[in-house]
């Protein structure tokens, strides 16, 4: 989706341990990234290269990067870790290029607890085939939930359930264009090994 990536500027929200950024830095792109101070720690530690600048920066605030500075504007897996995201959508629209692209990915929100969850049930402790799973709350979002920590010493991370609608209302609210959603599907290799 993000390609070229050579001599490509591109903003990593949410960096995390610095994966994603390293790995683009590796196809030649120049990587502004950012997170908590905690992670940026780690990120360094594990994922520095000479082509990535980190920074801690709280990712509901103004951004400190010039209007139309990337070609691409990358938050893997973050969204759904922020309370408001009317600035980040609005600061991602401020610095992102006019041809540039976003790329956002999210947990779906009907997996996610407290609206879904797996369930056993009498018959699935016997057999897997029928474990279920079961959906409540979806158009009624629950109360925030705690997700657990991506390591030791690092504070627990808060899930904000929004709906699929939710999220296209937020980013034609912030002038972002969705041009197109991707939903990951098991390969035929994957069905024959796991049918059920």
């Amino acid at each position: 989706a993000l390609e070229p990536l050579s001599r490509k500027k591109l903003l990593d929200i949410g960096c995390g341990n610095g994966f994603f950024a390293y790995h683009a830095a590796q196809k030649g792109a120049q990587i502004d990234a950012f997170d908590n101070a905690a992670m940026i720690s780690i990120a360094k530690e594990h994922f520095s290269h000479p082509a990535i600048h980190y920074r801690a920066q709280d990712g509901t605030t103004i951004f400190p990067y010039s209007d139309q500075n990337f070609d691409y504007v990358c938050a893997n897996l973050v969204l759904m870790d922020i309370a408001e995201l009317d600035k980040l959508l609005s600061e991602t629209k401020r610095v992102l290029k006019q041809s540039g692209k976003v790329l956002l990915s999210i947990l779906h929100p009907s997996f996610t607890p407290p609206v879904g969850k797996f369930r056993r049930g009498l018959l699935g402790r016997i057999h897997q085939n029928y474990a279920y799973f079961h959906l409540t709350n979806y158009f009624t979002p629950p109360a925030v939930s705690l997700k657990q920590s991506f390591g030791k010493d690092l504070p627990a991370t808060t899930y904000y359930h929004r709906t699929l609608s939710e999220y296209a209302h937020l980013f034609h609210q912030s002038g972002l264009k969705i041009t197109d959603i991707l939903e990951p599907r098991p390969d035929a290799d994957f069905i024959e090994k796991y049918p059920q």
